[in-house]
């Protein structure tokens, strides 16, 4: 009996070390909001056409430690008129635990009509387990045409 009480000890000692770093290790990340539009779901005010478009996405980290620089990937997938998937690399310092942070990546906009993004979040050691997922909205309008109002330019051919 004694023998068994010693064997369950270890056991249960054994357990805790090897389990204890999934638990003070642990990192969670929560997605706040999407060019200043808080989520779940936002629509995104119309864009203008653009290969530039910078989509901001505001960051939570709100596990008890701190997240190291590129440990994090977020993934972008646009599905509409600019289908697209991008990745980034996050974050670009360490973040304090209950800190929030801005991920900046550029998407083209650049064909007018209705859009579906999707912001995703892993941790870069388990990449097949998405933290947090959000989706927005954004219609690219055609942009109005100015008329050239130059009486004098004349083509020739």
């Amino acid at each position: 009996m004694r023998i068994l009480k010693s064997f369950i000890k270890q056991i249960l000692f054994f357990g805790i070390i090897l389990l204890s770093p999934i638990f003070l290790f642990s990192q969670d990340i929560r997605i706040d909001s999407f060019q200043g539009i808080a989520v779940p779901s936002p629509t995104i005010p119309d864009a203008c056409p653009t290969l530039t478009y910078d989509f901001g996405t505001v960051f939570t980290n709100t596990s008890a430690v701190t997240l190291t620089t590129s440990s994090a990937t977020l993934k972008i997938t646009v599905i509409g008129t600019n289908s697209a998937t991008y990745y980034a690399d996050m974050p670009v310092s360490d973040v304090q635990s209950q800190t929030s942070f801005t991920v900046t990546q550029t998407i083209s906009m650049i064909n007018p009509g209705p859009n579906t993004v999707t912001a995703e979040v892993y941790l870069d050691d388990s990449p097949g387990t998405i933290i947090d997922s959000k989706v927005a909205e954004i219609t690219v309008t055609r942009a109005a045409a100015s008329p050239l109002n130059t009486p004098s330019l004349t083509q020739t051919p």
